[in-house]
């Protein structure tokens, strides 16, 4: 029987195109550091120190480090002149990008379907956003105020996906056992990694990243709609 469920926010959660959505994060906020670089080399280097933080496999730093250390490197400005300005955008700006999500309740109706199961609930997001922002993000769709065992974000966890160590980091921080786990994500490469550490998982069809790359193979393949309705029966309870 299933008892937890990890899932994932871009596209899952939260019905978004995580390219649209990140394109128009990304232009929000480069003119807040025009005065340091243009905007193309600001998300040039913005994206390069990302990617630094998804590929790190140590475990004595924690995203936020290696992010920080790596960009402020890049920029050649110190994490305590570039942290303010990232967070007066967080503030004041950020929430505006609400306004390109469609008014929809599944993810209220998926959240309210697993805590009558008796689920607890982990938001397993790619940790490459501060807590601050996950939380935002879960507030637009009315999912913040979830009893959550644990939001991944880039201060708690030291590592991203697709690295099947932060599927193990999550069951091992928790004391969960996987094999009672199931991971609900869109991305085939970024989420099905998790059945590297034993945990079942489900891909949701309506945002479907597929690269063709992964070598797994889902438990689960549907709409978010038809995942609701069978969920029930895919944890054990149907």
């Amino acid at each position: 029987m299933l008892r937890y469920l990890l899932m994932d926010l871009d596209g899952t959660l939260l019905p978004v195109d995580i390219n649209f959505f990140l394109e128009r994060y990304l232009y929000g906020l480069a003119p807040h550091f025009r005065h340091l670089a243009d905007e193309a080399t600001f998300i040039q280097q913005l994206m390069a120190s990302t990617m630094e933080t998804i590929n790190n496999n140590d475990p004595r730093l924690t995203n936020e480090m290696v992010f920080w250390e790596n960009f402020s490197q890049r920029m050649g400005v110190p994490r305590q002149e570039l942290e303010p300005i990232f967070n007066e955008y967080y503030a004041k700006e950020f929430p505006g990008l609400k306004r390109y999500l469609p008014e929809t309740d599944r993810a209220v109706k998926l959240l309210h379907q697993a805590k009558e199961l008796e689920m607890e609930l982990i938001v397993a997001t790619n940790p490459i956003f501060p807590q601050s922002v996950i939380m935002e993000r879960l507030r637009w769709i009315g999912c913040d105020q979830y009893p959550y065992l644990w939001v991944t974000a880039m201060e708690n966890m030291h590592y991203c996906k697709p690295n099947p160590n932060y599927f193990r980091e999550i069951v091992e921080r928790l004391s969960l056992p996987p094999e009672e786990c199931l991971m609900v994500g869109n991305d085939m490469e970024e989420d099905l990694p998790a059945k590297a550490v034993g945990i079942k998982t489900c891909i949701v069809t309506d945002f479907l990243i597929d690269r063709k790359t992964s070598k797994y193979t889902p438990d689960y393949l549907g709409t978010m709609d038809q995942f609701i309705k069978d969920l029930p029966a895919i944890v054990g309870k149907g």
